[in-house]
């Protein structure tokens, strides 16, 4: 029997899903699936390109992913990819809509009239734009990318009435434009175009600035290059004044305004030059620099007549009446206070008047003034010239930020470590040569110091409070400026030192527990033996050295256990000792527990009498939490201690009764009535019997 039946072959075929529109920054790379399904059976499907639209990027179609990597030249296109998509018997065709895009990036050019260009940090002129020949010439170019693209900056052109001595310069990452201009550039009014780009698209921008010959007297340092003068905390800076170009003088009156709450004036304005030869030169500061009445501080006034005409054989030389380059040098005490760091303290000119700020001809006929300063001054006489040529430009002493973090003296890079505990305790007993003898990374260490963070340098209650860093019993403060800081000298402790029977005791009288000490004994015709703990302070370390008439004691907890002296009066150290010569405390640091440095009282029961009356520094200085006033009587006596402030007015007062001694004196920054004392400079005069003397300290805050 035969039979037969059909066989009928079916095939669906894939169907192309639609997909939609797309849109790629060219930057950016664009992955696109294109979904496609075979409602037969699952058979295998293959995606193959059939056209890219005529992008010009690389483009790929492959296991159902579009992969593209646009390229500028696609920016502003729209683009058609057509594709097929196959199960091996049928297709179907897909497209897909791409859209390159990119926002064209922007500039803003520096303007004169904006104070956009800066005469080395401070506005050139503010009314005109002019600047002076063989000027620095620094603007910062704006750009922008709504994108986020990277940008390139560039100079594509300058041109003016001449040639250039120096080519201008354009920061490609910044867009920072520079130019030193030379003596020899001609006048006029020269054109900077700078282009950016993000690499596909570009702007520009075009500005003028006009070249006159004036002259400027700027704050610069010592090179006369630079009018941001670096420096570290406590270091004795100068700033220098500096004038140009050569221009005949008679005279001079400036008037200088610093910033006091960081910088003290040491008092001094050296002639450097030609100026050296000039016949009168002086300052006044404070409260005697006739500025204003009452003036105040922060003013230096500096006047100067090249000649007196006081006789023939006293004139200066004819090339000694024009001035160029740094003229003088003023010289200043920075602050040693860690929360000052990173800060730029300016040296400006200021006036209150318009005689202020002023250079006078030769022959005393014409009076050069800043620009614009002649606005609200009178008309000059008939006769007389007062003319607008002077640009005054300021600058700034700029403290820098150390290059390792507090608690760092080793410089490792590692802070509060056992290392930095060695080398501070070696400080102690050895002396400051323990640091580098490169001086200003000497002054880095010395500030890395300030562990405890109370604003005073190389002290044992910074050195307590590492300790108790590396133990775990305490945290070290952040670097950041403004944080909490630990007040010095909140408390007091009674110090007695004793020698008898050939043993120097030491005893201590304190209302708070103690954490160690440093003394320092002058000595002479005396053999010392190591210093000894005692009861008292039993489990504390003890460290000791004498050296060139010098005995330096160093106690400290021990890391095991962090030992503390207990309240109240306590024999601490006990020093055996020969010989029949002199032993004298000249220094003692206490400090709590808690690392906070203590003001000390010191007694001698050996009643060691000073030769003389004498009032001493008080220390520290400057300060900003509280200082010590120290004073020698010679005999025993009623004194009288008065603080003023720089107007001469009573800020606070001390008196009392000493046998003779040196007698210490805490004062907390606090007035009369209990309230905080401004910023400034204060005076503290000493009346004991016939014996009056005062000095000056700063408080900073």
């Amino acid at each position: 029997v035969q039979c037969s039946f059909d066989i009928t072959v079916t095939q669906e075929g894939p169907v192309c899903d639609a997909v939609a529109p797309q849109s790629v920054h060219w930057l950016d790379h664009l992955t696109v699936q294109l979904p496609a399904t075979d409602d037969g059976c699952p058979d295998p499907l293959t995606w193959t390109l059939d056209s890219d639209g005529g992008l010009g990027g690389t483009l790929s179609v492959a296991g159902g992913s579009l992969e593209y990597d646009p390229v500028c030249a696609d920016v502003g296109g729209t683009y058609l990819v057509e594709y097929t998509v196959s199960d091996g018997a049928k297709d179907c065709q897909g497209s897909v809509e791409v859209t390159v895009t990119n926002d064209a990036p922007t500039i803003v050019c520096p303007d004169p009239a904006d104070d956009g260009f800066l005469c080395d940090g401070n506005v050139i002129n503010d009314n005109d734009g002019l600047f002076n020949l063989g000027e620095l010439i620094e603007g910062q170019a704006d750009g922008d990318d709504l994108n986020g693209d990277p940008l390139t900056y560039s100079l594509i052109s300058a041109a003016g009435p001449g040639a250039l001595g120096n080519a201008p310069t354009v920061n490609p990452n910044t867009g920072e434009f520079s130019w030193q201009s030379e003596a020899t550039d001609a006048e006029g009014d020269y054109t900077f175009c700078i282009e950016v780009t993000d690499g596909c698209q570009t702007d520009t921008c075009c500005f003028t600035i006009t070249m006159d010959l004036n002259f400027y007297v700027k704050i610069l340092d010592s090179t006369g290059t630079v009018d941001t003068i670096p420096t570290f905390p406590g270091e004795v800076t100068c700033a220098y004044v500096n004038i140009f170009p050569d221009l005949p003088l008679g005279g001079l009156d400036l008037l200088l305004c610093y910033d006091r709450t960081a910088l003290t004036f040491l008092g001094g304005v050296e002639p450097l030059g030609d100026f050296d030869a000039w016949e009168y030169v002086t300052y006044r500061h404070g409260v005697n620099s006739n500025c204003v009445d009452p003036c105040p501080s922060g003013l230096i006034r500096i006047v100067a007549i090249a000649d007196m005409d006081n006789g023939p054989d006293n004139h200066p030389e004819e090339d000694e009446f024009g001035l160029e380059g740094n003229v003088m040098k003023i010289c200043f005490q920075v602050t040693s206070d860690w929360n000052f760091l990173g800060q730029c303290l300016p040296i400006d000119f200021c006036s209150y008047d318009c005689g202020d700020n002023t250079l006078s001809s030769k022959d005393g006929t014409t009076l050069y003034v800043e620009h614009g300063s002649l606005v609200d001054c009178p008309d000059p006489k008939p006769g007389k010239d007062a003319l607008e040529e002077i640009d005054f430009c300021g600058g700034a002493i700029c403290i820098r930020e150390p290059q390792d973090a507090r608690g760092d003296l080793n410089l490792n890079s590692i802070a509060n470590e056992v290392a930095d505990a060695v080398l501070y305790s070696r400080y102690f007993i050895e002396g400051i040569d323990v640091f580098s003898s490169v001086e200003q990374t000497r002054l880095v260490q010395i500030q890395a110091s300030d562990v405890n963070n109370d604003g005073v340098t190389l002290t044992v209650a910074d050195l307590i409070y590492l300790i108790r860093i590396i133990t775990g019993d305490a945290q070290p403060f952040p670097d950041d400026a403004g944080q909490p800081k630990i007040a010095p000298y909140a408390n007091s402790a009674d110090v007695v030192t004793d020698t008898r029977n050939g043993r120097l005791s030491i005893t201590t009288d304190a209302a708070v527990e103690l954490g160690g000490a440093v003394l320092t004994f002058r000595y002479s015709d005396v053999a010392f033996d190591k210093a000894q703990t005692t009861e008292a302070s039993e489990g504390m370390a003890v460290t000791s050295k004498a050296s060139r008439g010098e005995f330096h004691v160093l106690m400290a907890p021990e890391y095991q256990n962090l030992s503390a002296i207990q309240t109240g009066r306590n024999e601490i150290l006990s020093v055996p000792y020969e010989g029949n010569g002199t032993i004298e405390l000249v220094d003692v640091q206490l400090a709590d527990a808690e690392g906070r440095l203590l003001s000390t009282n010191h007694q001698s029961m050996a009643k060691l009498v000073p030769q003389s009356y004498a009032l001493l520094q008080n220390y520290p200085n400057p300060f900003n939490a509280g200082t010590v006033i120290r004073f020698d009587l010679k005999d025993a006596s009623d004194w009288n201690l008065t603080i003023y402030n720089i107007t001469g007015q009573v800020v606070r007062t001390f008196s009392g009764h000493n046998e003779a001694s040196r007698v210490n004196v805490q004062w907390d920054g606090r007035d009369i009535n209990g309230n905080e004392t401004a910023s400034g400079v204060y005076l503290y005069k000493i009346n004991a019997g016939d014996y009056t003397s005062s000095k000056k300290m700063t408080l900073i805050k």
